[in-house]
C-alpha cells in the first residue's frame, strides 16, 4: 500500500500528496486515484463519498475527452492513436502516485479504452464507472452523421427515421458494448451499464467508490480481480448481447495488455460458436438498454449463460462474493432475456482469412429492424465483382451518383490503423437510406454498425487486398471463412510496382501508424521494434 512507501519518512512523496489537499491522517489510508474524462463531473462527489465511507482517500485528475473528435474533420483519424496517448497518461499517473487502486470514469469509447489499457499495463486494481448520459451522447453523434449522409441523398429527417428504424436514442453502441463487457468481467459494479434513475446513479457511484477502496486494501499488486476467467465472463456476456465489432478491438487489446496473449480474432470467433444471442437490444431488436437492465441486465445474461456447458466459472470472486452468489436470487424477465434453449441466434462472429486477409471480422447474425434476427448470408459461397474506393467519401459519392446498385460488393481501402489511424466509417447509414439491397462492404477499417448490412471489417490486409481494383472478382466462402481475390501473383507484383508510395502522414499520426500492431491483436503498439 501507499502507506508502506511513506513509512521511511520519504519527504518528497509526502509533500507531493499533501500538496494535492490530503492531510497527515490520509497518508496511512489506501490511496485511490480517480481518473475521469473531462466533462464527467456528475459522479465525482458520490464516488469520493464512497471511497471515504470505505476508509480510503482519493486524489482526482481529469484526462482529455475524445468524445467529439469523430465529428471534427480529420480528428476522427486520430481517435485510435489517442487511445494510446490516454493509456500512456493513465500509466504515468499511476506510476507517479503509486496508487493502491484506480477508479476510471469515462463517457466515450476511446477514452474509456485508453484508461483501461493504461490501468492493466500498470497492474493496478481497477474499477470502471460509465458516466451518466454516455449512450445518449454517442447515439446523438451517430444520428447526426447519418442525417448528413441522408441529407445528401435528398431524404428528409422523417423519411430517414421511417426508413432506418434502427437509429434510436438508446442503441447498443460501441461505448455501451465496452461498458457491458466491463460489468460482466467484474471491473464495474453490477448495474452501472445502464443506471435508470438519479438515485441509481448515486448508489452505483458510491458503490464504485467503496469497491475501489476495498480493492486498494484487499487486492493490491499483483492484481487478482481481472483473471482470464473473469475476462471470459465479460466477453461471453458481450457476445450474448451482440456487442459491436468495433469495441472488440479494444477488448482484445485490454486482454493482451493484461497478459492474455492468445486472445485475438480467432479466439473470439471460436468462442462465439458457443455463445447464443439472448437479448435483442436496439438496434438488434425492439428493447432499449433500460428495459434490458430491468429484465436482469448483465447478471441476467450471466445467469442464463450458466446453462452453456463448460463456459463460466461461477467460483470467481466479484468483490466479496462469488459469481454464483451474485446471481443466485436474481429474477430474470424471460420475455426480454431469453433462456439458452430459446435463443434468437448464435453470436455468429467469424474470422475470415485468405489471400485478401490474414484475418478480418464478420458478423453472421444481424437484426432485421423489426425485432427478429436473420442470417445475411444466403449461401455458403458467393462471387462478386468489386467496386473499390480509397476513401469512404468516394464510396458515398458513388452511391449518391447511382454507380452502386443492388447486389454490389463495396471495398473501401486505406482505412487501417497503419494507413490513416482507423477512423469509424458510417457508410451503412447511407446504404440503408438509399434502400440498396444485398450490398456487402469490405474494409480494413472500423465501421459504425446498425447491424443490417453485412460488413467484413478491421482486416489485417495482404498485398493482394492493397492492389485490388474495381472489376476484380472476389470469392467469399462463408463455410470455410475464406476470402479470395482473383488476381495472379504476377499481376499482383506488377500492380505493386505501380502503387509504391511512402507514408505521407506527419506528426503523431505518422509515428502511430509506424508502431501500431495487427488489428487481430487489438491494434496495440508493438512490443518489439
Amino acid at each position: 500500500m501507499q502507506s508502506e512507501i511513506l513509512k521511511p519518512d520519504y519527504a518528497i512523496a509526502k509533500h507531493r500528496l499533501l500538496s494535492l489537499g490530503l492531510c497527515q491522517d490520509d497518508l496511512v489510508k489506501p490511496l485511490v486515484l480517480i481518473l475521469y474524462e473531462d466533462g464527467c463531473y456528475d459522479s465525482l462527489t458520490d464516488v469520493k463519498i464512497g471511497i471515504t465511507m470505505a476508509g480510503g482517500c482519493a486524489v482526482q485528475f481529469a484526462l482529455p475527452s475524445l468524445n467529439d473528435m469523430a465529428a471534427m474533420g480529420n480528428g476522427k483519424n486520430l481517435l485510435l492513436s489517442n487511445r494510446e496517448s490516454v493509456a500512456d497518461l493513465t500509466e504515468s499517473l499511476l506510476s507517479m502516485y503509486d496508487a493502491d487502486s484506480v477508479l476510471l470514469i469515462a463517457r466515450s469509447e476511446m477514452t474509456a479504452a485508453g484508461m483501461l489499457i493504461g490501468a492493466v499495463r500498470k497492474n493496478t486494481p481497477l474499477v470502471f464507472l460509465p458516466s451518466k448520459g454516455a449512450g445518449f451522447s454517442h447515439a446523438k453523434a451517430h444520428l447526426t452523421k447519418a442525417m448528413v449522409s441522408c441529407g445528401k441523398a435528398s431524404l428528409s429527417e422523417m423519411d430517414f427515421l421511417e426508413n432506418v428504424s434502427t437509429v434510436r436514442s438508446k442503441e447498443m453502441d460501441n461505448f455501451n458494448s465496452l461498458a457491458l463487457f466491463c460489468e460482466g468481467a467484474g471491473i464495474s459494479v453490477f448495474g452501472s451499464f445502464a443506471p435508470m434513475t438519479a438515485s441509481d446513479r448515486i448508489m452505483i457511484a458510491r458503490e464504485s467508490g467503496k469497491r475501489a477502496a476495498f480493492r486498494a486494501e484487499k487486492m493490491n499488486y499483483p492484481r487478482k480481480d481481472f483473471s482470464i476467467k473473469s475476462f471470459m465472463t465479460g466477453l461471453s456476456a458481450f457476445l450474448a448481447a451482440s456487442g459491436t465489432l468495433a469495441s472488440l478491438l479494444h477488448i482484445i487489446c485490454i486482454a493482451r495488455e493484461n497478459g492474455f496473449k492468445d486472445v485475438d480474432f480467432d479466439y473470439v470467433a471460436s468462442l462465439s460458436e458457443k455463445i447464443p444471442i439472448l437479448v435483442k437490444m436496439s438496434p438488434l431488436g425492439e428493447h432499449d438498454i433500460f428495459k434490458f437492465q430491468y429484465a436482469g441486465g448483465v447478471r441476467g445474461l450471466i445467469k442464463e449463460l450458466i446453462n452453456v456447458p463448460k463456459l463460466l466459472d461461477m467460483n470467481i470472486r466479484y468483490a466479496e462474493s462469488t459469481l454464483a452468489e451474485v446471481v443466485e436470487d436474481l429474477k430474470v424477465d424471460s420475455d426480454i432475456i431469453v433462456g439458452v434453449s430459446n435463443h434468437f441466434a448464435m453470436s455468429g462472429i467469424s474470422c475470415l482469412k485468405g489471400n485478401a486477409f490474414d484475418a478480418a471480422l464478420f458478423r453472421r447474425a444481424l437484426g432485421d429492424g423489426a425485432g427478429g434476427v436473420f442470417n445475411a448470408v444466403t449461401s455458403d459461397k458467393t462471387k462478386l465483382k468489386a467496386h473499390v474506393y480509397d476513401s469512404e467519401d468516394l464510396a458515398k459519392g458513388a452511391i449518391l451518383s447511382g454507380s452502386i446498385g443492388d447486389g454490389s460488393l463495396i471495398i473501401i481501402k486505406g482505412q487501417a490503423a497503419k494507413t490513416n489511424g482507423m477512423p469509424l466509417l458510417d457508410i451503412e447509414s447511407l446504404i440503408l437510406a438509399k434502400e440498396l439491397k444485398d450490398v456487402m462492404v469490405i474494409t480494413d477499417g472500423r465501421c459504425l454498425e446498425f447491424m443490417q448490412i453485412p460488413f467484413i471489417c478491421m482486416a489485417d490486409k495482404t498485398d493482394v487486398f492493397d492492389v485490388c481494383q474495381t472489376g476484380d472478382m472476389v470469392e467469399i466462402d462463408f463455410k470455410k471463412d475464406k476470402v479470395s481475390i482473383d488476381i495472379s501473383s504476377k499481376e499482383v507484383a506488377n500492380r505493386i510496382k505501380k502503387n509504391i508510395s511512402d507514408n505521407m502522414l506527419t506528426g503523431s499520426l505518422n509515428k502511430y501508424t509506424r508502431l501500431v500492431g495487427l488489428h487481430s491483436a487489438g491494434a496495440g503498439l508493438k512490443q518489439k521494434f
